[in-house]
């Protein structure tokens, strides 16, 4: 890496940091003790959020990181020059970036990848091959232990090649200012397997790659079907919010292992509670309610809530209206999401691409006009209403959304057939230590 290089990375790191620390609430990272020292790393977490979490990676990690990337991307001169010297990417061959009939030969990347991990470098690789939002660990690819056992068995058993499980957990993969627990595991150093490769030299791999499965399923939330994510959905909804994210994953992935245990323990049992559950939540869906509510309301109380939210749409529409139009590029990067019609894995980098370049745009533009054309009472009262709006915007739209909930319970003929029924699943899932 050329200095030119070096101080590239460092602005491009040091520019991520600091959208990543606006975009969400809190980044935790776990286990930091367990990054290696002295030893080359193939970094290898979950991949539930398409472009940040190689980003996140550079981030948390204290050194540099080379990327794979999919060949596609490099085979214009431009593209190439920007993948590989700008974001420090390697290509590697999938078989939908191929021309029919071109096979599929990642023998260059292998090569590739073995002179970044002996000059002492490290690669970022997810193991699964590509991004997946669902809370599951897919099938891992086997090139990750290709690669270390190749650069193993080049410098004879004596590499120092570690394979670095992380599982990284999204509060909410699209969600602004929401939260990111990073756990990072124990390595895999590559170099312990000599004695696995000289008694079974074709299926060592396969090994390596179960060691691996099993720490990041170990680190993230692992759901293995849909059945599975769906009744930890319902638990959540049951037993209420979380005031921290740490408690609620911690509650996650204990309640999944319940979960799983019960399905493969207790199935007849399981799918009697899955029957009724599903009753009830589709009622909710298709209601338009909200699958936490709690029908032990009286409807006195639901009607004195809808009063609060219309009085408060009523007297709150005229700053919202201003406020949507001081603050539009709020809603500029989702619309732009939206007409692109991108995969949900890119929502969060759109926004936060959008939003960091609309910002710097508008924002210093709009105080510079302001300042330049505006007298001293006319600057303070703008921005004293730049503030007011601000602060006005998301509670206004969260009471839109509740007051349209509680038109909708209210016209409801069966709240108490839905009571009985909430409170049995209460019962249940409380009786199953679910909730």
């Amino acid at each position: 890496m050329t200095w030119v290089q070096k101080i590239i990375y460092l602005f491009l790191n040091t520019l991520a940091k600091t959208v990543l620390g606006i975009y969400y609430r809190k980044i935790t990272v776990n286990g930091t003790e367990n990054i290696p020292e002295d030893a080359s790393v193939l970094v290898c977490p979950n991949h539930p959020n398409t472009m940040l979490d190689p980003v996140l990676m550079a981030n948390i990690l204290p050194f540099r990181l080379f990327f794979l990337a999919n060949y596609g991307l490099f085979k214009t001169k431009l593209t190439n020059f920007l993948m590989s010297d700008i974001f420090f990417c390697i290509p590697v061959k999938r078989e939908k970036d191929m021309a029919p009939g071109e096979p599929v030969n990642n023998l260059t990347t292998i090569k590739l990848c073995h002179k970044k991990l002996s000059d002492g470098g490290s690669i970022f690789m997810a193991p699964e091959g590509t991004s997946f939002l669902y809370k599951r660990i897919r099938k891992l690819k086997d090139g990750i232990a290709r690669i270390a056992l190749f650069a193993a068995r080049r410098n004879k058993w004596n590499s120092k090649v570690a394979i670095l499980p992380i599982g990284t957990n999204y509060e909410d993969t699209t969600m602004f200012r929401s939260e990111v627990i990073i756990n990072i595991g124990k390595p895999i150093f590559i170099d312990d397997y000599k004695a696995e490769f000289k008694k079974n030299k074709e299926g060592v791999s396969d090994v390596v790659m179960k060691d691996l499965r099993a720490r990041m399923e170990a680190l993230s939330l692992h759901t293995q079907d849909e059945q599975e994510a769906q009744m930890l959905h319902w638990a959540e909804a049951l037993k209420g919010p979380f005031d921290r994210y740490e408690e609620r994953l911690v509650y996650q992935q204990e309640t999944t292992k319940t979960i799983r245990f019960q399905k493969n323990n207790l199935p007849k049992d399981f799918e009697q509670l899955w029957e009724k559950a599903y009753e009830y939540f589709e009622t909710l869906k298709q209601a338009g309610i909200s699958l936490d509510y709690d029908f032990s309301k009286t409807e006195k109380q639901v009607k004195n809530k809808s009063a609060l939210y219309t009085f408060n749409r009523i007297f709150g529409a005229p700053f919202y209206f201003i406020g949507r139009i001081l603050h539009w590029v709020w809603y500029a990067p989702y619309a732009l999401y939206l007409k692109l019609k991108l995969y949900a894995g890119y929502e969060s980098m759109v926004k936060i691409l959008g939003g960091l370049v609309l910002f710097l745009l508008f924002y210093p533009l709009f105080l510079f006009l302001l300042i330049y054309f505006g007298d001293p009472p006319f600057i303070i009262g703008t921005l004293i209403l730049l503030i007011i709006t601000a602060a006005l915007l998301q509670p206004y739209e969260r009471a839109g959304r509740k007051l349209k909930e509680s038109k909708r319970i209210l016209a409801l003929e069966n709240k108490e057939q839905l009571l009985e029924k909430r409170k049995y699943l209460l019962k249940e899932f409380r009786s199953r230590k679910l909730i």
